[in-house]
């Protein structure tokens, strides 16, 4: 082991420090963890085809309740079902300046 880095041979702990030391792309280090925390150690499936049908029937009924309550249009909205990994990446890329 390295006295110098105390986070040798602990990847998770290594990618803390290059998000906080200097000269990186803290946002492509933040997304790269965030991607790897949301995958996890068996890695990310795609979304339950049952799920997703679901998802998309509560949607419609969520449509109708909104347009009854508010007189908006929500026709045009849309709901796209992700996997944790694909949340974690939009997510960062939407907090990024």
């Amino acid at each position: 082991m390295n006295n110098d880095n105390p986070f040798e041979g602990i990847p998770f702990f290594g990618d803390f420090e290059k998000l906080f030391g200097g000269g990186q792309d803290h946002w492509s280090t933040a997304k790269q963890i965030a991607v790897q925390m949301a995958a996890g150690e068996e890695g990310d499936s795609n979304v339950d085809p049952s799920h997703r049908i679901a998802l998309e029937e509560l949607s419609r009924v969520a449509q109708l309740h909104v347009s009854d309550a508010t007189g908006l249009d929500s026709r045009n909205a849309t709901v796209v079902p992700v996997t944790r990994t694909e949340w974690a990446h939009a997510t960062i890329e939407a907090y990024q300046p």
